[in-house]
This record gives C-alpha cells, structure tokens and sequence, in this order.
C-alpha cells in the first residue's frame, strides 16, 4: 500500500501516555512500528477510500477555522449538512461518517460520529435522498443457449468468442466483475469433465484466502467449459496474463492487447451482445450474470448451502439480494394453501 496519509499523523502513538518514556530499546522500536501496522487493518482500497474522504472533511474543517481532528460531533452534522446539499444519496455522508470515524479510532481520539446530531442528520439523509432501487434482471439459461446458438461457429471472432465466454463464465461461476477482471491464464485448470477457476480475491475475502470455483462440462453448444478452453487457446492466454483484455484490430486482424478490459468496456460490449437478441439492454448490466446463476440453481432446487459456496457468500441477506425467485415458485406459495 503506497503511503496516502502520514502514518504519524492519523495514527499516533503519541495519544497514548503509556508508551510516551519507554525506557527498553525493544519497547521503544514496537511502539514506533504500532502506527503503521495499525492503520492497516482495512484492505488498501478501503484505506484510501477513508483517506480521501477525511482529507475533504479536513479542507473544510480548515476553511471553517474549525479543529478536524480531534472533532466535534455538531461541527462533523454541519459538515454533513453541507454534502446533503450537493449530494444525489447518501453514500457521500456515510463515507465521511467512517472515515472521520476511522481516523479518529487510529489517532486514539473519541470519535464525533458517535454524537447524537451527525447520526440524526445521516438517518434524515437517508429519507431525503431515497430513491426506488432498480436492480437489473437476472440472465436465464435460455438467454444464454440463444446467445450461444446464434454467435458460436468455427469463423467466430476473438472480440465476440472473449464477450461470450465473459458471459458464460460469468454466469455459471456467479461471478462479479471484479472476479472476472482479475482471472489469469494461471488461474484456471482444466480437469476431466470440469473446469476449476482460482479467484485469488474477494469482495467478502478479507483475509485473502482465495476460492476455487469448479464449472462443470455440458459439452453443448453453450459448454462453459469448452467455451473457456477454446478462448484461451485462440487468445493465446498464457502464465499470468490476465483473460479478458482489450481488444484492437490492426490491418483487418482483430486480436487481444496486453492491458485488461475496463469495467465499462465490458459492460458496453454485453449488453451489445444481449441486445441482438432482443434484450432491452437498459433492464441488464454485468451483475446480471451472477445474479442469473444463482436464481437459476436456487429455481432448481440446489441448496442454499451450496450456493453460497459457489457464488463465496458468507450471509444470508447477500446471497438473498442476488436471487430472483422464479414465478412457478412463488405461486407455489398460494397453491400450497389447498384453496
């Protein structure tokens, strides 16, 4: 993690007396290392995330002539107040919130966000700036056959063979985009009647376990497995290159650069896909791939048990947001009344 903040400056030991006139060398060398083992306990992304947000609490803070850190808790509500103005939700504020908060934990202060007027504030926020949640539909396994039926052929172009497998890959592995993005020629093992894919890192994976995930062959037409074997071996993927990669053409020559697909790139060439078959691009994004193959085996019957280790969730509620349950289902619950 590149140093964004002066460990000292955040994470002091210095606030605390009982490590202020160590006399032992060894004591004295723990207590100067404390600070930057400390500020550590949140992944780097987090980190600079809180960073960031507790450097604009401070330029106001500083505007206003008003201490940032130690802070107090009606001057961070004003401060709030002032993000509710420009803000189009509530995230702005809750990033500040945890960063203030988080800043303040390191550098052994009370926090201010435990006052009673930022919270009132946060929670008001939240109403004011709510907004309907319109989530994206779930992908099914008849688009996926439609998509395949109509694109797979011995001509097929890298662009569109790499955009099909993201998909299919995606869809059977309940994969994000960030587990997507991240997959490596290295990662991925093919086995007799299945292929395992090695994510190295989650969003849920704090301490960085990684996670296999094992997609079985269907050896059809929309064959997962056979899909990701034949992309990597015409991409010519290998060691640790990443699979999805941004695309070029050069003479009429279509073939894949070194640097890896962006989110929007990806996004963009999906929905072009889904579009050509009468899908309504605007009801669909990435998300849809995971949240497809979780409704489809939970529709199936698969246990929840196994769902969650599949798609490497660790709740209940975070599994439940990716599930749409089908219409047979439901009405299954009305039937079972012997009306």
């Amino acid at each position: 993690m590149e140093p964004v903040l002066d460990s000292d400056y955040i994470a002091s030991s210095r606030s605390y007396p009982e490590l202020q006139g160590l006399e032992d060398p060894e004591l004295r060398n723990l207590a100067s290392w404390l600070p930057s083992v400390i500020i550590a306990d949140r992944a780097p992304n987090t980190i600079k995330k809180y960073v960031r947000s507790f450097r604009n609490w401070e330029g106001f803070a500083s505007s206003k002539g008003l201490p940032s850190l130690p802070a107090s808790g009606p001057h961070l509500a004003l401060y709030l107040l002032k993000l509710l103005q420009t803000s189009r939700s509530a995230s702005p504020l809750e990033a500040a919130m945890f960063a203030v908060a988080w800043a303040h934990r390191k550098s052994g202060h009370p926090s201010p966000h435990t006052h009673h007027l930022p919270s009132q504030v946060l929670q008001a926020a939240k109403r004011i700036l709510a907004t309907p949640v319109s989530k994206k539909l779930p992908l099914t396994p008849c688009n996926i056959r439609q998509l395949c039926t109509t694109y797979v052929s011995p001509t097929m172009s890298i662009d569109t063979l790499q955009t099909l497998c993201l998909i299919v890959i995606g869809f059977a592995g309940f994969l994000r985009w960030d587990d997507l993005s991240q997959l490596r020629a290295d990662d991925v093992s093919f086995c007799d009647g299945y292929a395992a894919l090695f994510v190295e890192k989650r969003k849920n994976d704090q301490f960085r376990e990684g996670h296999w995930i094992c997609i079985a062959a269907s050896y059809t037409t929309s064959c997962p497995v056979t899909l990701l074997k034949r992309f990597i071996q015409s991409s010519t993927s290998t060691g640790h290159a990443r699979l999805f990669r941004r695309v070029a053409t050069h003479n009429g020559v279509t073939f894949l650069r070194p640097e890896p697909m962006s989110y929007t790139r990806a996004r963009e060439k999906v929905l072009n896909l889904l579009s050509t078959i009468g899908l309504d691009s605007t009801k669909y994004g990435l998300h849809s791939l995971r949240s497809g193959g979780a409704s489809t085996a939970a529709a199936m019957g698969v246990p929840d048990r196994l769902i969650a280790h599949h798609g490497g969730w660790r709740s209940i509620e975070a599994r439940e947001g990716y599930i749409l349950e089908s219409k047979s289902a439901v009405l299954g619950v009305s039937r079972s009344l012997g009306l």
